[in-house]
């Protein structure tokens, strides 16, 4: 893997702002990790972590705390929120709160860039919040083991199952681990979007050998994200984030799905019913995005193609699917800061060229960490 704190020590170091000893920036102090929340991390890897256990293995899984009875989804009301910023769940409880900060949706889930914190960068989620979202979708999960085990005991000749399909149709468990693991890699996916501006900055820092993720990119997201107005000046990779998170949580390549998929015999009986099961987790998710804050609620738009953006006045907009979306971001980025108000359709275009500067340098699917008691740490 790539290391680029020591690469840009080497060419720019300029271009780092070393927040490790120092604290972070003012606007990050009520999501700062504090200090006896780290160390702890025992490095095991994200396709580990989601492995789907023996039955004597359950208890010791981190969902093992979510309740076992039967739960009304309006037993979870929408999320309170009392923060301009966040991505999808309740606040926490007031004795979470790290180094007494008040409590807010965005402690969820945050990425520490690398041009920030050169030994500490990374994605943090909390357990908590994890346990809370996944709580939503227990029930939904527990209909379509039931549905599938119904369709099964229908068949007249039914196919031998194996042992991960017996397990989703007789175990109390399954819906809980699938509850939780879809929570962990929706909020694993937003804030991974966040590494890839990481990146986006360090590229273009490589060939103008001037500092760009701080002045620039970083400096983007601030001010967009300082108001609560997104129809004239969204916060992109916000929306981004939330679009890449519908997006990647949701896909059969990923788990859960796969390994749900794969479980069952590919015959319409059972993949039709996990494919409706899909759906309906993803229009749940779209609308949870959607209902949410502003520039957040973006995302749910343009992962469904269907977002405008505002292109200079008199109303006129552009309409952007997520690939779009991130080239007309690229081109803000650009010029932040520079005489040009808005991106011209022609500059946005040129970004074509260059699409795969927003890659991770990290795989992050192989350095998933249990920080402490609270926290996941993706490094």
């Amino acid at each position: 893997m790539v290391d680029p704190v020591k690469r840009l020590k080497d060419f720019l170091p300029e271009a780092l702002a070393d927040y490790d000893d120092a604290g972070p920036p003012k606007e990050w102090e009520e999501i700062w990790l504090p200090p006896e929340e780290r160390g702890n991390a025992i490095e095991t890897g994200l396709d580990e972590e989601l492995h789907w256990p023996d039955e004597n293995d359950w208890g010791n899984e981190p969902w093992h705390d979510l309740p076992d009875d039967e739960h009304n989804e309006d037993d979870f009301p929408e999320p309170v929120w009392d923060e301009p910023h966040g991505n999808g769940t309740e606040p926490l409880d007031d004795d979470e709160s790290p180094a007494g900060r008040p409590v807010t949706v965005r402690n969820c889930a945050w990425y520490q860039p690398f041009h920030h914190y050169p030994t500490t960068w990374g994605i943090y989620i909390r357990n908590s919040c994890l346990l809370s979202m996944a709580k939503r979708y227990i029930p939904t999960a527990r209909r379509l083991a039931a549905q599938l085990k119904k369709e099964h005991s229908s068949l007249t000749n039914p196919p031998a199952l194996s042992g991960r399909a017996k397990q989703v149709l007789n175990s109390v468990n399954w819906a809980k681990m699938f509850a939780y693991q879809l929570s962990l890699i929706f909020y694993y996916y937003h804030e991974a979007y966040h590494h890839r501006a990481d990146c986006l900055g360090a590229r273009i820092e490589l060939l103008t050998r001037a500092p760009f993720y701080i002045p620039q990119i970083h400096d983007l997201h601030r001010v967009r994200l300082a108001t609560n107005s997104d129809n004239t000046s969204p916060c992109l990779e916000e929306a981004l984030a939330e679009a890449h998170a519908l997006r990647s949580s949701t896909s059969f390549r990923n788990r859960p799905w796969r390994e749900l998929r794969e479980a069952f015999p590919n015959r319409p009986e059972y993949q039709e019913l996990i494919s409706s099961f899909r759906d309906q987790i993803r229009s749940r998710l779209v609308a949870q995005v959607a209902s949410g804050l502003p520039h957040y609620r973006l995302g749910a738009d343009i992962f469904d193609g269907t977002y405008r953006y505002p292109v200079g006045g008199g109303g006129t907009s552009a309409l952007l699917d997520m690939r779009k979306a991130t080239r007309w971001w690229q081109e803000e980025c650009l010029i932040h800061s520079t005489s040009t108000s808005t991106p011209t359709r022609a500059r946005v275009q040129d970004w074509e060229l260059g699409s795969h500067l927003t890659t991770g340098y990290a795989n992050f699917r192989t350095r998933f960490t249990k920080a402490g008691s609270h926290f996941w740490r993706v490094v």
